[in-house]
C-alpha cells in the first residue's frame, strides 16, 4: 500500500469513527430522553441533519464506500461506482445483489468472511479482492470492512481503494525479477554479489556448479572463508577492503583461484564492478566469473607439448648424431682392436711389447664400452625386457654422469656388486639413473653438495607396508639417489610426477623428466617415493622387484679362431676394415675377396655367383645398403649365407635381419674371434 493510500485510510477511518460515535449518541438520546414532542422533533431533525452530513461526507470522498447487509446494497458513493465502471450511484444501486461485483473466484472466500462477521468471529478487516467492472474487466481493490448499525440494523461498511495500478506494477516487477533470475540461471558464467562485509547475497546456478555447492550453502556465507584458498585469503580480504573503501578502480579484471567443495582448485577470470546506494556509497560488489581452468591447462599443455616436440627433435638429432659418431668411431676401433689382437697372438707373452699391446687393447675396449653407453643413452624403440644386473647399469650411468659433474659436487656411490637381478629394459633403467642424477646436479649447482647413490637388496615386509599401504610385499632392489640441494615444497611434491609440470625457467626443461621416470618405474612393476624438505635436499627411492631369471652367461669368452677353406666375399666401404678382414681370414685359411663398393661387389657376384660360399657385408655404405645387396644376391642364389655387420644398429636387430634371410648380425668394432666364429657357424649350418 502506498503512503497516500495509508494516509487516506487513516483520515477516513478517523472521520468515520467520530461520526459513528456522534450518531450513536444521538440515537441513545432519542430512546432515553423523556421530552415533549417539540424536543423529540428537534432531536429527529438533528439526527436527519447528521445523517445527511455523513452521506455528504462519504459520498464526496475520492475513496469508494459501500454498505451492504447480506449482499443487499444499502449505500454506495460515486467513487465506488466509478471504480466499478458505473456512470452513477443510482445505476450501481440497481444491482439485485452486491455479490455480482465479486469475481467468481472470490465469492466463496468473501461469503466466509461475511458469515463469520455475523457470528462475531475473527475476520480480517483489511484484504484484497478482485471485482468485476460493468464492462466485465477485473479490477483489484483493497477493502477495509467493519460491522456498523445502519437504519437500526446490523450492516457491513466497506472502504475501497483501487490498487490495480499498484498490482500491475508489482506484477511487472515480479516478471522482471523472474526474467532476471532466468537470465542468471542460464548464464554461462558465474554471477556473484557480495555485500560490504564480503557476504554472498546472490550467486547463480553456474556459480554453484563451478564450486560444487548448493545455493543454500553459499547464500549468507563469507566468500573469503568459504571458497578462497587459504594461501590467497589474506590478500583477497585486503583487496576487498580497498574496493569497499573506494581505493581502487570501480571496475576490475582479475584471475584468481577458488577452492571447490571437493577441495579442487579452479581458476576463474573475474570481471567486477561495485554496487552503490542512492547516495553514491559503495555497498557491495557484483562480479561475473568464467571458469578458465581447463582452457589454461590446455594452453599450458599446448605450450609444453611444443617444448616437448622441440626437445624430441633435439633428442632425435642427438640420437642421429650419436649413431653417426658411433658408426665412424666403431669403424676406427675395428682395425685398432683387430690388428692388436693379431699382434698379441704373434708376440711372446710377458714381453714388454706384448704388455704394451695389451694396454692398447684395454684402451680400445674402454672406448668401445663408451660408444655402447652413448648408443644406450640415445637408443629409441620398444622395450627389450630381460634379466639385467642393476649394479652394472648404475655403474655405467655414473661413468657418464661423472664426466659432466660440476666441480663443486661430490659423488658418493655405494653399489652392492652382488645385487640380485631385475627384469627390465637396460636402456630405460639407464635413462632413469641419468635423469635423477642430472636433476640432483641442478638442485645443487649453486651451493654445491654431495650426491649419494646407493644400490642394495631390500625386503618389503609388514613394517614397510604399514607406512606404504599400496606397496606389495616381496624382495626388491632399492636404488636411492640423495642430494642436499634446495629441496621442494609440499605443493611441488604433490605435482612432480604430473606430465608437463616443471619448476624450471622457460627453456630449461619440458617438465617430462620425472613423469617419464615414474612411467618407466611403474612399467617395470616398481615403485618410486620422494622425500624432500626446503633447504635440506631430496631423496628418491626406487624399488624394482627382483627376478629369479638367469642372466645371460657372462663366463669366459671363447677367443679361439676356427679355420676353414671356403670362399668369402667381404664388402665394406672402409679400406682399413677390408684389409683387416683379408689379413685375419687369410690366416684362418679362407679364400677372401674384398670390395669397398657395394655396387661393384654385386657386379662381381652377378658375373661369378658360384665363386663364393658366403657374403660378409657392412650395412651403412654409399650407393647401396648391405641389406639391399643381400636381397639382390638372394635373387641369384636363394638361401645364400650372408652376415651383416654395422657400426650402429639403430632399430635393426638380429631377429629383424634373420626374418629377411640374414644368418647373423654383428656390431662393430669387430673382434677377430667373433667374426671367425660367426662365419664358421653360418657355413656349417648351410642347407645340404
Amino acid at each position: 500500500m502506498s503512503d497516500i493510500d495509508k494516509t487516506r485510510k487513516q483520515d477516513l477511518g478517523k472521520t468515520r469513527e467520530e461520526l459513528a460515535r456522534e450518531l450513536e449518541a444521538l440515537k441513545r438520546r432519542l430512546k432515553k430522553a423523556e421530552v415533549d414532542g417539540a424536543r423529540r422533533k428537534q432531536a429527529e431533525e438533528a439526527l436527519y441533519e447528521f445523517e445527511e452530513r455523513y452521506r455528504n461526507l462519504i459520498g464526496g470522498s475520492i475513496q469508494g464506500f459501500f454498505v451492504h447487509s447480506d449482499w443487499k446494497l444499502l449505500f454506495a458513493n460515486q467513487s465506488f461506482a466509478k471504480i466499478l465502471g458505473y456512470r452513477s450511484v443510482k445505476e450501481l444501486m440497481g444491482l439485485d445483489d452486491i455479490s455480482q461485483i465479486f469475481a467468481p473466484n472470490e465469492l466463496d472466500r468473501l461469503t466466509v468472511f461475511r458469515d463469520a462477521r455475523k457470528r462475531g468471529g475473527r475476520v480480517p478487516t483489511q484484504y484484497e479482492f478482485d471485482a468485476v467492472r460493468k464492462d466485465g474487466s477485473i479490477v483489484t481493490v483493497l477493502n477495509i470492512a467493519r460491522v456498523v448499525k445502519w437504519a437500526g440494523k446490523q450492516a457491513i461498511q466497506n472502504a475501497v481503494i483501487d490498487i490495480s495500478d499498484r498490482k500491475q506494477a508489482e506484477k511487472r516487477v515480479l516478471e522482471e525479477k523472474e526474467r532476471a533470475e532466468n537470465y542468471l540461471a542460464i548464464a554461462g558464467t558465474a554471477i556473484l554479489a557480495l555485500n560490504a562485509n564480503g557476504i554472498v547475497t546472490l550467486i547463480n546456478r553456474k556459480g554453484c556448479e563451478i564450486l560444487g555447492y548448493e545455493l543454500i550453502e553459499l547464500l549468507g556465507s563469507n566468500w573469503a572463508d568459504m571458497v578462497v584458498p587459504e594461501n590467497n585469503r589474506q590478500d583477497f580480504k585486503r583487496e576487498f577492503a580497498d574496493i569497499m573503501a573506494g581505493k581502487t578502480s570501480s571496475e576490475l579484471h582479475r584471475e584468481s583461484e577458488v577452492r571447490t567443495k571437493s577441495g579442487e582448485r579452479r581458476l576463474i577470470d573475474w570481471h567486477l564492478t561495485v554496487i552503490r546506494d542512492n547516495l553514491g556509497n559503495i555497498t557491495g560488489t557484483l562480479s561475473s566469473g568464467e571458469d578458465i581452468t581447463d582452457r589454461e591447462r590446455a594452453h599450458r599443455e599446448r605450450e609444453n607439448l611444443q617444448l616437448q616436440l622441440r626437445q624430441a627433435d633435439k633428442l632425435n638429432t642427438i640420437g642421429t648424431l650419436a649413431g653417426g659418431i658411433a658408426h665412424d668411431f666403431n669403424n676406427i676401433l675395428t682395425p685398432i682392436i683387430g690388428y692388436s689382437h693379431m699382434a698379441l697372438s704373434e708376440l711372446e707373452k710377458g714381453s714388454q711389447v706384448h704388455s704394451d699391446i695389451q694396454r692398447v687393447v684395454k684402451g680400445a675396449g674402454r672406448a668401445k664400452e663408451l660408444v655402447n653407453q652413448i648408443l644406450t643413452f640415445s637408443r629409441r624403440g620398444e622395450l627389450e625386457m630381460a634379466s639385467v644386473r642393476p649394479n652394472k647399469i648404475v655403474k655405467e650411468a655414473l661413468k657418464l654422469i661423472e664426466a659432466s659433474c660440476p666441480a663443486n659436487i661430490e659423488v658418493n656411490a655405494n653399489i652392492d656388486d652382488e645385487c640380485p637381478l631385475v627384469m627390465g629394459d637396460q636402456s630405460q633403467l639407464h635413462q632413469v639413473v641419468m635423469n635423477l642424477c642430472t636433476n640432483a646436479f641442478r638442485a645443487m649447482k649453486e651451493e654445491g653438495g654431495v650426491l649419494a647413490v646407493v644400490l642394495e637388496p631390500f625386503d618389503v615386509g609388514p613394517k614397510f607396508t604399514r607406512h606404504r599401504k599400496d606397496s606389495a610385499r616381496g624382495k626388491y632392489v632399492k636404488l636411492s639417489i640423495k642430494d642436499n640441494g634446495h629441496g621442494m615444497s609440499p605443493e611441488t611434491l604433490e605435482r612432480i610426477f604430473e606430465p608437463f609440470y616443471t619448476t624450471r625457467d622457460v627453456g630449461e626443461g619440458t617438465g617430462m623428466g620425472l613423469a617419464t621416470v615414474h612411467g618407466i618405474v611403474t612399467g617395470h612393476g616398481g615403485e618410486i617415493f620422494v622425500d624432500s624438505q626446503i633447504d635440506k635436499g631430496t631423496t628418491l627411492d626406487i624399488y624394482l622387484p627382483q627376478t629369479m631369471a638367469v642372466a645371460k652367461d657372462e663366463g669366459e669368452v671363447d677367443e679361439s679362431i676356427p679355420k676353414g677353406s671356403e670362399r668369402i666375399l667381404f664388402v665394406d666401404d672402409e679400406v682399413d676394415i677390408t684389409e683387416l678382414a683379408q689379413h685375419l681370414l687369410d690366416r684362418a685359411g679362407y679364400s677372401v675377396t674384398t670390395e669397398n663398393d657395394s655396387r661393384e661387389a654385386l657386379q662381381r657376384f652377378t658375373k661369378q655367383p658360384d665363386d663364393f660360399d658366403i657374403l660378409v657385408t657392412d650395412q651403412a655404405m654409399p650407393n647401396m645398403y648391405g641389406i639391399d645387396l643381400a636381397e639382390e644376391i638372394f635373387k641369384l642364389r636363394p638361401g645364400f649365407p650372408v652376415i651383416l655387420i654395422s657400426g650402429f644398429a639403430d632399430t635393426m636387430t638380429l631377429e629383424s635381419v634373420q626374418d629377411r634371410g640374414i644368418r647373423d648380425f654383428l656390431l662393430k668394432p669387430l673382434v677377430g674371434h667373433e667374426l671367425a666364429q660367426a662365419i664358421r657357424q653360418a657355413l656349417d649350418t648351410r642347407p645340404t
